[in-house]
């Protein structure tokens, strides 16, 4: 999660074993957590917002406008491949898109 990086970054010079100490929890879960292989709970956001005397749901928040950037790069790298489809390509994509938002399109079987 980047929002516990950039909290390690800020206060503990990258460091996760004080933001866990703080939180009450194990570093190696936090270490997980900014992996990717295991994610934060409601639970651990509340204590860590409490431990650093952040608003409640800041976290939250924060993680909202993470996702909210993915998606707008993930949708600009879609814009950026379909401008470069033939003319002929992007009707069949139309067509496609139509299909599967009218419920017409088959599951091949």
């Amino acid at each position: 999660m980047i929002n516990l990086k950039r909290l390690a970054d800020q206060y503990h010079k990258g460091k996760l074993a004080p933001v866990a100490e703080r939180a009450g929890t194990d570093p190696n879960y936090l270490y997980q957590i900014t992996g990717g292989s295991r994610s934060m709970g409601e639970d651990l956001a509340r204590r860590i917002e409490e431990a650093y005397s952040l608003t409640p749901g800041s976290f939250d928040l924060l993680a909202e406008e993470e996702r909210a950037a993915a998606l707008s790069l993930d949708t600009l790298e879609i814009a950026e491949a379909i401008e470069r489809l033939s003319p002929a390509e992007r009707s069949g994509l139309r067509a496609l898109i139509g299909s599967v938002s009218h419920g017409h399109l088959e599951k091949a079987g």
